[in-house]
Formats: structure tokens, C-alpha cells, sequence
């Protein structure tokens, strides 16, 4: 905590004896050089009377205004103050020296880590600091953050639409980036708002998301911004459900947010985790972009206009380890992609069907409550299809569905300002692997207690093209879905049940 100026016994002094002051020097500065930068302050001098059993003198030195400029130059104002006494002492004058007896704290966090110069006047306006260090922040840049999973109604001219909906959100955890010693010690702590960040400079910017900590180790992200998320089937109606075309959405630019704190020895006892912020070196919002589940398991080509984003190339300028690169990538075995893509239980059904899950997880999805049946029926011959709307809201999902998680571990790039720094050497040996961290989803807090954004879905059935008596082709797949609710990111599957 900051000290402030303590005028020690003054109200005793003047019962003994009214204080009278002269002799002012306004403005006066002076300064110290301390931690390879220079602390300055402003000070001001007067003089009193007080008590001794005979009236007796006493001057003092005010100190103020202090601020530290580093060995980069950038500037701190710091908060504190302080008093010099040249003084007789005795129980009705001011103790001689410098008050606060341990000298003025003054805190202050910057140029990669937290620090607290303690300062001690003299009666000339001059003085005498020492600077230690309380811990180290800064952030990693990871190279993606999922924030959210949409999955695919059956049939083109179906859709799922999460309009105006602030609700669509994600809880994650680092910890298991740790090893065990600093996962146990891990905290954390968020802001309202995300920052940019560049160069180790933070600004405000308008992000449209928000961070709260939902627990000692973990954070929820919620939109503060209502947007329309609509998705729709693939473009065959007669395939059913294609979870090619479920959708995940990947925040590009990322960064995290850590304090490596430290005892009193500079030896780091603890991390804390401040959560994310946005990297500026891409643009000044978060970037999220939608990505097919067949894009990731390669069933469905990108093209190199829908490929560019994910090669993040303004990301260059960071410091990657030794052969890894900005890019994520993909698809293939021991790809970036390979590990999104399991972000949905449901990423093998089309390429391998036999892998697909023929249950519904219960630990991560909800059944919606009182939800009718909801129909994809071919029309018939001579028909049109039906068309079927729905409005569903949030419900409250169940303790059971509280055990379902996704964590998959991402690599990460260190901005060349904090290349060599004491905090990242000290944070790449909190890591269980090298240069990675864990990216963890558990089921989404605001759910426990938010029911009142909803999900509107129109299901039309397939058309019926007319052979002869009969529809050609002839749509086989299920007719009936129930509504669950993904636990993790707030959003709602259909599951075939004929």
C-alpha cells in the first residue's frame, strides 16, 4: 500500500504551544539516481516553535510529487510522501529525522515487473532511495484461444441464429500449464475489459468482450457487444446433419497476462494470472474468425483467401521457439488443427463415421427442458417442406453437466521487448512443457445463473424432386432431433434420435 505523509504529533504541539512557520521555499526539487533510473520529488522547508520546558525551534523538510524515470526512459508518477524534521525531539517536538521512520514506499509496475523504491529525505532537500523488486509481470502470445463452438443444423435453408445474444461465452484455466508447485499456487485476477497491447504498453480499445474471474484459477469471457451468430447445414439437404460444417470460432490475437511474484530474496514463490488482453501488432479489436470443422479435419479444402488469417503473419515480428512459427497449422496428425478440431465431440463423424459418438455426453450437454421434437421431414411428392421456427432459452444447465472439459495445449511467442527479461526466464521454468501453455474450457459459470438470452432455430426439411411417383433422391437420415445445450460454450446441438 502506498504511505502517505505523516505529520507526527502536530495536534500535540499545538496545545503546548501554537506553531508559527516561516521561511517557505516553494517548488524547490531535487532528485537521486536509483535501480540504473533517477527518482526526483519536490520539496518544501518551515520552520516551528514547540515545547521543551522552554520554547524551542524546529525546521521541516516536505517531500512530495516524487516520480521515477527508468533507464528506457518511460516515466512514472508515484504516490507518497514524507517529512524531514531538524528537531530538539522530546514529547512535544517532532522526533529528529526522517518520518515515516522506515521511509516513504512508493510502488509502482513497469518495464516488466512490480516494483517498491523506498525513499529517506534529508533537511536539505536532498535524499537517498533503494529499489527492490516484488515480481515480475508481463504476457506470452499464444498463437489461439478457442471462445466458441456453433454447431450445424441439418440442411441448407436451416439455422441456428444466436441473435442479440451477450451470453455466448467461455470459462477457461491455465493452470495445468504448470508444474505442480506453481499450478497449486496459481491465482487470478481480471479486469472488466480487455486491453491492447504492444511493445509492453497497454491501451484502451474496444474489444466487445469482458473477463471476470469465476474462481482462484479461472476466468470467464463473456460479450459485452450483442451479435448475431447464425449457422447453417451443408448445402446437400439430403446428407442430415454434417458436422463438417459445425463451426470454430478462434480468437487470433491473444495475449496472456502474468505476475511472477517473488519474496523479499527475488526468488519466485508464486504466479498470477491477469488474465487476457488483445495484441495490437494484428489489429486494434479482438480478432475472431470462424473455422469449419472440415476445414480442420481436411475434408473440406480452404482456399488461400480463407487460409491467410490463420497464418497470422503479423505475428513474425515476435520470437518464436527454435522451428515453430506464428502460423496455425494444418490439417493433418500433430497439427494445430488436430488439436481444435476435438473442441467438438463431434469432428470424425463425417470423415469416420465409426468414431462418431453414439451417445450424448451428459457430463457436458443438458437436455432443454419441456423441448418438442424438431422435425427435418422431406417433402412429398408434389409438396414443399415444412418449415419449422423455435425459440429456445438459456436454461440453467445441470449439475451433471458440470464435468465435461476440452484442454489442449498451445504454443506461444514472446514479444521481442521482453526478450532476455528476468520474467520470461523465470516463467518458461514454471512450464510442464516447453514454450506451451494449457488452454483449458470448463463448463461456463454465467450459466449457473443466466437464463435470459436464447437461440432462435428455423428447420426447413428437404425438398422432394420428382421421379416419375417418387422423390429422387430420397432423404433416409433421421426426422427428429432434441435441443441440448453445450456446457461449455453456451451454445445449442441437435441430436438425432431416429
Amino acid at each position: 500500500m502506498f504511505q502517505r505523509s505523516k505529520h507526527v504529533r502536530s495536534g500535540l504541539y499545538s496545545v503546548v504551544l501554537l506553531i508559527s512557520t516561516a521561511g517557505f521555499a516553494f517548488g524547490s526539487t531535487g532528485s537521486t539516481s536509483v535501480g540504473g533510473g533517477t527518482l526526483s520529488w519536490t520539496y518544501t522547508t518551515q520552520t516551528g516553535n514547540c515545547w521543551t520546558g522552554v520554547p524551542a525551534q524546529f525546521t521541516q523538510t516536505n517531500f512530495s510529487a516524487f516520480a521515477y524515470t527508468d533507464s528506457h526512459g518511460t516515466h512514472f508518477t508515484l504516490n507518497g510522501g514524507g517529512a524531514y524534521f531538524q528537531s530538539p525531539g522530546g514529547s512535544n517536538c517532532p522526533p529528529q529525522g526522517y518520518q515515516p521512520a522506515t521511509g516513504t514506499v512508493l510502488p509502482f509496475s513497469g518495464s516488466g515487473g512490480n516494483y517498491s523504491i523506498t525513499f529517506f529525505g534529508n533537511g536539505g532537500g536532498g535524499g537517498s532511495a533503494t529499489i527492490a523488486t516484488t515480481g515480475y509481470s508481463g504476457y506470452i502470445n499464444p498463437k489461439y484461444v478457442v471462445v466458441g463452438l456453433t454447431y450445424a443444423p441439418p440442411g441448407p435453408t436451416s439455422s441456428v441464429n444466436y441473435a442479440n445474444s451477450t451470453t455466448v461465452s467461455t470459462t477457461n484455466t491455465v493452470s495445468n500449464s504448470f508444474t505442480n508447485a506453481f499450478m497449486s499456487s496459481l491465482t487470478t485476477t481480471a479486469d472488466a475489459g480487455l486491453l491492447g497491447w504492444k511493445a509492453g504498453v497497454s491501451a484502451t480499445i474496444s474489444a466487445g468482450y469482458s473477463q471476470t474471474s469465476s474462481s482462484t484459477n479461472s476466468l470467464e469471457l463473456d460479450e459485452t457487444v450483442a451479435r448475431s451468430y447464425s449457422t447453417s447445414g451443408a448445402s446437400n439437404p439430403y446428407v442430415g446433419i454434417n458436422h463438417d460444417y459445425d463451426i470454430v470460432w478462434l480468437w487470433l490475437n491473444p495475449v496472456e497476462l502474468f505476475t511472477a511474484n517473488t519474496n523479499a530474496s527475488g526468488a519466485m514463490t508464486s504466479l498470477t494470472w491477469n488474465g487476457y488482453g488483445v495484441s495490437t501488432l494484428d489489429q486494434p479489436v479482438a480478432d475472431i474468425y470462424p473455422v469449419y470443422i472440415g476445414w480442420l479435419n481436411g475434408d473440406i479444402p480452404m482456399t488461400p483467401s480463407q487460409a491467410a488469417p490463420l497464418q497470422r503473419a503479423w505475428a513474425s515480428v515476435e520470437t518464436w521457439p527454435a522451428g515453430k512459427g506464428p502460423a496455425i497449422t494444418g490439417p493433418g496428425a500433430g497439427t494445430d488443427f488436430a488439436s481444435i478440431e476435438k473442441v467438438d465431440p463431434y469432428w470424425s463423424c463425417t470423415p469416420t463415421p465409426s468414431t462418431c459418438p453414439t451417445t450424448v455426453d451428459l457430463t457436458r450437454y443438458t437436455l432443454t427442458p419441456n423441448n418438442p421434437d424438431f422435425l427435418y421431414l422431406q417433402a412429398p411428392v408434389g409438396g414443399t417442406p415444412i418449415t419449422q421456427t423455435y425459440t429456445d432459452t438459456y436454461t440453467t444447465i445441470s449439475s451433471m453437466a458440470q464435468g465435461g472439459s476440452y484442454e489442449t495445449m498451445v504454443g506461444f511467442a514472446i514479444e521481442k521487448t521482453f526478450g532476455g527479461s528476468i520474467f520470461v526466464a523465470d516463467f518458461k521454468t514454471t512450464l510442464k512443457v516447453a514454450d506451451t501453455v494449457s488452454e483449458k474450457h470448463t463448463w461456463d459459470h454465467k450459466l449457473s445463473t443466466t437464463n435470459t438470452s436464447s437461440a432462435g432455430l428455423s428447420i426447413t426439411g428437404p425438398p422432394c424432386v420428382v421421379s416419375g411417383n417418387t422423390c429422387n433422391p430420397v432423404y433416409n437420415k433421421s426426422t427428429q432431433f432434441d435441443l441440448y445445450e453445450d456446457s461449455l460454450f453456451a451454445t445449442f446441438y441437435l441430436n438425432p434420435v431416429n
